[in-house]
C-alpha cells in the first residue's frame, strides 16, 4: 500500500492533518534556520548592544534587571515568531486523529445498525478510517512536540546566557568604577 492510498483511506480528516504537517515541517525548518542564522549574526554583538542602550540609564538594581530582561526579550522576540504555529499542529494532530477516529467508529455503528449483524468485512471501512487517522495524527504531531520543546529550552537557554552576560559585564563595570 502506497503513502497516498494509505492517506487516502483515512479520509478528509487524514488529509487536513497531512496539510497541517506541510505547514509544520516548513515551520520547523524556518525556525532552524533563523535560530542559527541568530546565533551566528547576534551571539557576539548582542550583550553589547544592549549594554550600550543601558549605559546612560541611572537606575537601582531591580529596575536595571528588568530592563535588561525586556531588552533581551525584544532581541529574541523573532525567534518566538511562529513557535505557537508548531504547538498548536503538536495539539491539533492528535485530536483530528481522534475526531477521525470517533467519525470511524460512528460509521461502524451505522453499518451496524443499517445490516443488522456485525459482518466482519462490512465493519472493516469504518474501523480503517478510525486507524489510519489516529496513525496520521500522531506521526504528526510527535515531531511537532520533540520540536517546539527544543525550541523553546534553546531559546529560553539563549536568552538567560546573554542575560547573564550582560550582568556581569554590569558587574564588572560597577566594580572598576568603585
Amino acid at each position: 500500500m502506497s503513502i497516498y492510498s494509505f492517506i487516502n483511506n483515512g479520509g478528509a480528516i487524514a488529509w487536513i492533518i497531512c496539510g497541517l504537517s506541510v505547514i509544520g515541517l516548513w515551520q520547523i525548518a524556518w525556525k532552524f534556520i533563523t535560530i542559527h542564522r541568530f546565533w551566528k549574526r547576534e551571539r557576539t554583538t548582542l550583550p553589547e548592544k544592549i549594554l550600550r542602550k543601558l549605559r546612560n540609564v541611572e537606575a537601582n538594581s531591580i529596575v536595571m534587571l528588568e530592563l535588561i530582561r525586556t531588552e533581551t526579550s525584544c532581541a529574541f522576540a523573532p525567534l518566538e515568531k511562529g513557535i505557537t504555529t508548531i504547538s498548536t499542529i503538536a495539539s491539533t494532530a492528535p485530536l483530528l486523529g481522534l475526531l477521525g477516529t470517533v467519525m470511524g467508529i460512528f460509521e461502524t455503528f451505522g453499518m451496524m445498525a443499517k445490516q443488522g449483524t456485525a459482518d466482519p468485512q462490512a465493519l472493516a471501512g469504518g474501523i480503517n478510517i478510525a486507524l489510519i487517522t489516529t496513525i496520521v495524527g500522531l506521526i504528526v504531531a510527535i515531531p511537532h512536540v520533540v520540536s517546539y520543546n527544543y525550541f523553546i529550552s534553546r531559546i529560553d537557554s539563549e536568552r538567560n546566557e546573554i542575560e547573564n552576560e550582560i550582568l556581569k559585564a554590569l558587574e564588572l563595570k560597577l566594580v572598576v568604577h568603585s
